[in-house]
């Protein structure tokens, strides 16, 4: 191969998810156009193929598809937490709207609920301890390749 010289081919020794370069994965409850790309971009993220047409498998629309296919459990609850999060995303987006239009006030008062809300966000998420350390680890190669 012309880049020998420069490029190492190698196996990681954890698995790790792929990052989807675009703008950002569609939040699946605002139109039926999102929806269909986010199924799409899960299919991508956690089903396993070699070839894009494996993807799709014989499915008329990636919604079908991704309705019919049984994910793990622990791939269930990361997808699950990618809703969660474009969830706070949406309503982050919606509380400084109104902070800007001065609609309401830019902190919570002392006496508010939001820390009943802290832990109705901690129950819905799901901790994954691979996923928390895996940014400081070094597991691209191991040193015997």
């Amino acid at each position: 191969h012309p880049q020998f010289s420069t490029h190492d081919i190698c196996l990681r020794n954890k698995a790790v998810v792929p990052v989807i370069i675009s703008s950002a994965i569609p939040h699946p409850d605002t139109s039926m156009i999102h929806r269909e790309q986010f199924c799409l971009s899960m299919l991508v993220l956690f089903r396993p193929w070699w070839h894009p047409s494996q993807l799709l498998d014989g499915g008329s629309c990636w919604m079908e598809r991704f309705d019919n296919y049984t994910f793990p459990q622990h791939l269930s609850d990361i997808i699950s937490n990618f809703t969660v999060e474009m969830e706070c995303k949406d309503a982050r987006n919606v509380f400084s709207s109104e902070i800007t239009k001065g609609k309401t006030a830019p902190f919570f008062p002392e006496n508010s609920d939001s820390m009943a809300d802290v832990d109705v966000l901690r129950s819905t998420l799901t901790d994954d301890d691979d996923l928390q350390s895996s940014a400081d680890e070094d597991d691209l190669c191991s040193e015997d390749d």
